[in-house]
């Protein structure tokens, strides 16, 4: 804006109107007070106060030489300016712009309605107003292309800024999927080194079992390698998903009881309905619970029952969290008080709750996909 001020007096001392070069040094000695503003870090003030001071030099001009000289011509930029300095998203910056905008319509509107006579300077001649006319259009359009350059070249560098940062967000995604990868990867190798590990432990004590005759304690020993089978499958059977370990329940509680049917023989009076939801459950809460399924079964197989009567036991599990044991022994838990206290533990453990319809029904109610802590021997067993 300086420079354009600059600009107007050296043409105006070359067309030997003194006078017009006079004003414009003035206009523009006051104009370099916006530098010490901007020194100061008044921002706002210098920019306001430059575009003031241009606006009212415009004005005046447009006037004092008339419309044929095109003083007003010098608006098109400056509107340009005005739009392109100012940050419309800034609600206190877009206040200012259209303070400026309105300021430089009403001065227009002024001039229009006075017939840009307000001013006049009647001693310019034909030829003085020509060249005044060709330089303010000249000096116009230049600064109307700088700014559309200064536009273009913005948009260019925003441009290849919002490139920069979607290649970078872009590579920061594939670093996160390979992450992502990798843990799942690791998981999964986790899981099955534990499965495996787990049936190694039942493996080595099904063949120490095979030197006991007590048949008591091999009862006991085969309960036990079935409850240390039944965490290998719940790992054999996790998937991660949604940033949880999570179990299939319809495929890890069948396998539960055929597990159980295998180990203590299919030809039985006594049998095993099974009703599971498909449905997935956090492995945190899945293995309590096939525990508990695991006890039920033990203390209904533990009772001596006469061979002719056909007793069952009924497991169902639903989708809203809640497992039904229902026997046609009835007070099937009172049968073994070590076991209904390693049930209510169990059930403690993953915040469920026991409820006992009646002598020979009882349910587990839990809340799906908790955020719980695993298993902790030590709070069982101590």
């Amino acid at each position: 804006m300086l420079t354009t001020l600059i600009f107007s007096a050296l043409n105006a001392f070359v067309a030997n109107e003194m006078y017009a070069f006079s004003v414009l040094m003035i206009t523009a000695a006051i104009s370099s007070l916006s530098l010490l503003f901007n020194r100061l870090k008044l921002y706002e003030l210098a920019r306001s106060f430059l575009f003031i001071v241009i606006s009212l030099i415009i004005f005046y001009f447009g006037s004092f030489s008339g419309f044929a000289a095109g003083a007003h011509l010098f608006y098109f930029p400056l509107f340009l300016a005005i739009v392109n300095i100012y940050n419309f998203e800034n609600k206190t910056e877009r206040g200012f712009m259209w303070a400026h905008i309105f300021l430089n319509i009403i001065l227009i509107l002024i001039n229009a309605l006075t017939g840009y006579s307000l001013f006049i300077y009647k001693v310019l001649s034909s030829e003085s107003i020509q060249k005044f006319f060709s330089f303010n259009l000249i000096f116009s359009i230049l600064c109307i292309g700088y700014f559309l350059y200064f536009i273009v070249h913005m948009n260019m560098q925003q441009k290849k800024l919002i490139d920069k940062l979607t290649e970078a967000i872009l590579q920061s995604q594939n670093s996160e999927e390979k992450k992502k990868t990798n843990t799942d990867i690791f998981l999964a190798e986790l899981e099955h080194r534990l499965k495996n590990n787990l049936s190694l432990m039942s493996s080595l004590i099904r063949l120490k079992l095979a030197k006991i005759n007590n048949e008591n304690i091999q009862l006991k020993i085969n309960e036990t390698t079935h409850a240390i089978q039944v965490v290998a499958d719940a790992n054999r059977f996790v998937v991660f998903k949604e940033n949880h370990l999570k179990v299939p329940a319809q495929t890890y509680f069948t396998e539960v009881i055929e597990s159980w049917l295998t180990l203590k023989g299919r030809e039985s009076n006594k049998k095993l309905n099974l009703d599971i939801h498909n449905c997935e459950i956090d492995i945190k809460q899945a293995i309590p619970l096939a525990l508990i399924v695991h006890e039920i079964i033990s203390l209904f197989w533990e009772q001596d029952l006469p061979e002719k009567e056909g007793h069952w036991l009924e497991i169902k599990l639903s989708y809203e969290g809640v497992i039904n044991l229902k026997s046609s022994i009835e007070n099937l838990m009172d049968q073994n008080k070590t076991a209904e206290l390693l049930i209510q533990i169990l059930a403690e453990q993953i915040d469920a709750n026991l409820i006992y319809i009646s002598n020979s029904e009882m349910e587990v109610h839990f809340n799906n996909n908790l955020n719980l802590k695993m298993i902790e021997s030590e709070s069982i067993f101590a």
